[in-house]
């Protein structure tokens, strides 16, 4: 048997500003943008067979910035 289709979408927007001979970079990363909750891992005993163990991490955002002197 198998357990359900995986699937996952990642983002990444980004903007690149120039000062003077500097560069700066400014990253916004979105991670599981579908915010699908699809079981990675299960239980193979009897007793709990096909309970999930592991599911995908939710969604979520990280902000970021390099700065390039």
């Amino acid at each position: 048997m198998y357990g359900d289709r995986s699937t996952r979408l990642d983002l990444r927007f980004s903007k690149l500003l120039r000062f003077n001979g500097t560069r700066t970079s400014l990253n916004v990363d979105l991670f599981n943008a579908l915010n699908s909750s699809v079981v990675i891992g299960e239980n193979s005993n009897f007793a709990v067979w096909r309970q999930p163990t592991e599911i995908l991490m939710a969604r979520f955002i990280r902000l970021g910035m390099q700065f390039d002197f």
